[in-house]
Formats: structure tokens, C-alpha cells, sequence
């Protein structure tokens, strides 16, 4: 169970103590989320050409899709 501490200091530093199981939980879901943010922004970016004027062809967006890879 992650234990967290406070260090009286300057900045008001926490100390979070984690096993390791808890700590690869964490990067594992951290991971996850980046890339859910990055598939969201390539979603996104289509609709933000089209309102900018900027319009490509099909092959152009098929090469970009084939050339994309998402963890």
C-alpha cells in the first residue's frame, strides 16, 4: 500500500512510497494514457485542418494512417 510523507522543506515535498508491483501499475497506466491522448489528437486533427481551410487527398490520409503506429 503506497505510504505517502511530508518533508518539511521549502517546497512542501511529498514523499509517496511505493512497492514495486504498485509503482509498474502505475507506469503501465500512465503509458495507457498517453497514448489514448495521442489517438485523441490525431482524431482531432482532421476536424482542426478542415475548420483551418486545409484539405488533403485520400492517398495522402492513407499514407498517414499506414505510416502511424500506437502503443
Amino acid at each position: 500500500m503506497a505510504q505517502a510523507l511530508r518533508v518539511e522543506n521549502l517546497h512542501n515535498d511529498e514523499i509517496v512510497i511505493l512497492s514495486k508491483k504498485e509503482y509498474e501499475q502505475m507506469e503501465k497506466e500512465l503509458a495507457r494514457n498517453k497514448a489514448k491522448i495521442r489517438f485523441f489528437q490525431e482524431m482531432q486533427q482532421p476536424l482542426i485542418e478542415m475548420v483551418e481551410g486545409k484539405t488533403k487527398s485520400a492517398n495522402e490520409v492513407l499514407q498517414r494512417l499506414r505510416a502511424k503506429r500506437y502503443d
